[in-house]
């Protein structure tokens, strides 16, 4: 019963900080011109590689996620150099090489406007003194970043990037 107990408040924990994600990216202007949407999926694979995707609401530890996220232009004009940013959640993280279109930048930070193009590099002193450039692994990314240049009126553009779920405490 308190295993059962736990497991639910880790994944009520776990909804919550995809909650919080899509309170965060769903940035629609007041009078609604410019609209998101951010959906989750589950990958799976099944024998013959083939992929699946099935939207959740629930997660497990191992699981490949995808994250949707869908800006819709409401206007009759155009609209120039959006920026869209998705947050990663504590517990996942970014899977390399995943995001469609190609990512503009990343954060290695979860807060603040420190974002870098990509890859992201930082200088590593190595034993024996010498300070090597080194590049950061996708799993430290904290936040997404993408540039759309323009959005059609009327037209919409979904943004994706897969990670990997680690922990649900």
């Amino acid at each position: 019963m308190k295993y059962n107990l736990i497991m639910n408040i880790r994944t009520s924990f776990v909804l919550f900080l995809f909650l919080f994600a899509q309170v965060l990216v769903t940035q629609a202007q007041g009078n609604e011109d410019l609209t998101s949407e951010l959906k989750t999926y589950k990958i799976s694979t099944d024998g013959a590689g083939n992929e699946t995707a099935v939207e959740v609401s629930e997660i497990q530890p191992g699981d490949t996620i995808e994250y949707r996220l869908t800006y819709t232009n409401n206007t009759e004009n155009s609209i120039s150099n959006l920026v869209p940013t998705l947050p990663i959640p504590a517990g996942v993280q970014y899977l390399s090489d995943t995001a469609e279109p190609a990512l503009n930048a990343a954060s290695l930070s979860s807060t603040g406007n420190n974002f870098q193009k990509l890859p992201i590099t930082r200088e590593v002193t190595q034993k024996n003194g010498e300070v090597v450039e080194q590049e950061v692994p996708a799993s430290e990314y904290r936040r997404l970043r993408w540039a759309v240049e323009s959005l059609e009126a009327q037209g919409s553009v979904t943004l994706r990037a897969r990670v990997q779920v680690n922990d649900i405490n």
